[in-house]
């Protein structure tokens, strides 16, 4: 499941479900915030790959299920990532064609 990656806090993801109660300012600043978020939480798991493959690859670690396994993470928080920014670039260009 998505709470249990590295990095992505369980707050993000219990407040989804608020973002329609929130004013158009307050929403688009909690989506920044949430996709600021979740860019930071993909340097931290790829922080965590890298140095996992280097001590598989010095053979300080053999233990070759750890670093698939955190390979998976990274790889699908970057999917999620990338939906989020698709997200939010569909929403940006939506508004930008609104008509006042």
């Amino acid at each position: 499941s998505i709470q249990g990656l590295t990095g992505v806090s369980g707050n993000l993801l219990t407040k989804q479900g608020q973002v329609s109660q929130l004013t158009g300012s307050e929403s688009f600043t909690y989506a920044l915030d949430a996709a600021k978020n979740l860019v930071e939480a993909n340097k931290i798991a790829e922080a965590n790959v890298s140095q996992k493959t280097m001590d598989f690859m010095t053979g300080e670690n053999d233990n070759v299920v750890d670093l698939m396994v955190a390979q998976s993470k990274s790889g699908i928080l970057l999917q999620y990532t990338l939906q989020v920014r698709n997200g939010l670039l569909s929403a940006y260009k939506e508004i930008m064609n609104l008509t006042v």
